[in-house]
């Protein structure tokens, strides 16, 4: 029985608050439904009077003429249902769900798999511009009276200058539309940044397929129309998987300072990852082989940000600093229970724990990280089959023990953090089966938390003026010293 935390006693106490839910109506999604868009295009929708259930079919006036000269990078929801997109846009104080039209013919095609990213574009007079890449995968419905196997990669907004806000933008990305044919059902969409052999860097779309081929499609320079190139060119490790025909059901890919890491489960067991350098070169590279399919991977760094809890009279915000974070993955199985891998840069595979308690709720099917305490360590959450979240905190030495937990109506298909409401407080946003739940951080404890911040700060400022004070002190008496000769 794993040792627990009991957080949940009363709403008071509960880690989450659930404040909203957006159905997706008679349809589903599945594990790869739903992605974070990473925009500085600014939002101009303001609060509708059905918040937070309004969601709008079209634009509902047009965007103001004066559009702000820079905006800092805001965190987005797009979610997928099997014929429908929907990007709940953050907003202060409130978020904005607008259905983003594909051209898709209701009935007849099924959405797997969703990503989107900005990206600079320059033209042929050297101006610089925004664009939104959203893309999909998708499949012509199969009956048994008319089977199919036609499996699509849909590029949308690949060749097409942004507007200037961001509702628009998506609105009318459908305007710009790349098909590509892909032999076998797709699985995971991702993109990434490369480095090309001309010294460029790009953004590159990775889809793995059932066929056991990981696909990269690279934007053509000229053309603007993404062409595919050799994965293995890039990341010699999902080459080798391609080469043996593993098929990859899940990948994650994380960048820190001294290079980047990548981690892809298979169909069959197989987990591979690679650690490269900031050259992109490939330095090392670690298999083995679970139990059962793969159903998600993280990568993460054990440290979240520095928060004042995390700071004494003994210890300063550099002497954390040169503390080395562990950078750890998160393994879920569709059997098993779920796998820690600890120190992975310095100890490969070797150094493994399992979450207890995390096969007792049917398949676990997605995982993710996230601060939940705000104590400056990262928390792990899982979701299952069996319609459960459960969050696991690490305890000395090397254990974990549940934190949290809570049921919901559908099995777990998704979890993400970001600031929708733009309060400062990252919401923990679960996709189901049905819809999307948006889960709000306990006010009580945040405002606790900020209290001892607003107390940390005034504490270093009265610190920082003694210390000057006692600096002009030495000064002045080292002023009035008189040597004699």
């Amino acid at each position: 029985m794993a040792q627990r935390l009991n957080l949940q006693a009363d709403d008071e106490n509960t880690l989450f608050q659930e404040t909203h839910f957006s159905r997706f109506g008679y349809e589903r999604t599945n594990i790869f439904g739903s992605a974070i868009l990473e925009s500085s295009l600014p939002t101009y929708f303001e609060c509708a009077e059905e918040f937070p259930s309004a969601r709008y079919d079209s634009i509902p006036y047009p965007p103001p003429r004066e559009v702000p000269l820079s905006t800092k990078k805001l965190k987005h929801l797009l979610s997928i249902s099997a014929s429908e997109l929907t990007c709940f846009l953050a907003c202060k104080g409130y978020w904005s769900g607008l259905c983003i039209p594909l051209g898709l013919e209701t009935g007849k095609l099924d959405i797997i798999s969703v990503d989107a990213f900005e990206q600079d574009t320059e033209d042929n007079f050297g101006t610089l511009s925004k664009n939104i890449v959203v893309c999909i995968t998708t499949a012509e419905r199969s009956t048994d009276e008319n089977p199919s196997n036609n499996y699509e990669l849909r590029i949308y907004g690949g060749t097409r200058k942004a507007d200037p806000f961001l509702e628009t933008a998506l609105f009318n990305t459908s305007a710009s539309c790349q098909l590509i044919k892909v032999d076998a059902a797709p699985m995971q969409l991702n993109h990434v940044r490369i480095t090309q052999a001309d010294g460029g860097k790009r953004n590159a779309i990775l889809l793995a397929s059932t066929d056991g081929i990981v696909h990269m499609y690279c934007q053509n320079e000229k053309s603007s129309n993404f062409l595919e190139i050799d994965v293995g060119d890039y990341f010699p490790i999902l080459g080798k998987m391609t080469s043996q025909r593993q098929s990859v059901l899940f990948m994650d890919i994380y960048d820190h300072d001294q290079g980047r890491v990548l981690c892809a489960g298979g169909q069959n067991g197989e987990l591979s990852v690679g650690i490269y350098n900031t050259a992109g070169v490939e330095t090392m590279s670690y298999f083995t082989r679970l139990f059962s399919p793969i159903s998600s991977v993280k990568i993460y760094d054990s440290r979240a940000p520095i928060v004042p809890e995390s700071l004494t009279d003994f210890v300063t915000v550099g002497e954390l600093l040169r503390e080395r974070s562990e950078t750890n993955i998160v393994v879920t199985c569709a059997v098993e229970r779920a796998i820690i891998y600890h120190s992975v840069l310095d100890m490969g595979l070797q150094d493994a724990v399992v979450l207890p308690e995390s096969s007792q709720y049917d398949s676990v099917l997605c995982s993710h990280v996230m601060d939940v305490d705000w104590d400056g360590q990262n928390e792990i959450i899982i979701g299952t089959y069996g319609k459960q979240i459960l969050i696991y905190k690490k305890a000395p030495p090397n254990s974990y023990i549940i934190l949290w937990q809570r049921q919901f109506l559908y099995p777990i298909y998704r979890i993400v953090h970001l600031d929708i409401n733009l309060d400062g407080l990252d919401e923990l946003i679960v996709t189901t089966m049905y819809g999307v739940h948006i889960l709000q951080p306990n006010l009580k404890h945040a405002k606790s938390h900020l209290l001892q911040i607003l107390e940390f700060v005034e504490g270093m400022k009265k610190r920082q003026y003694t210390l000057l004070l006692e600096q002009q002190t030495r000064r002045e008496m080292e002023n009035c010293i008189v040597f004699e000769e």
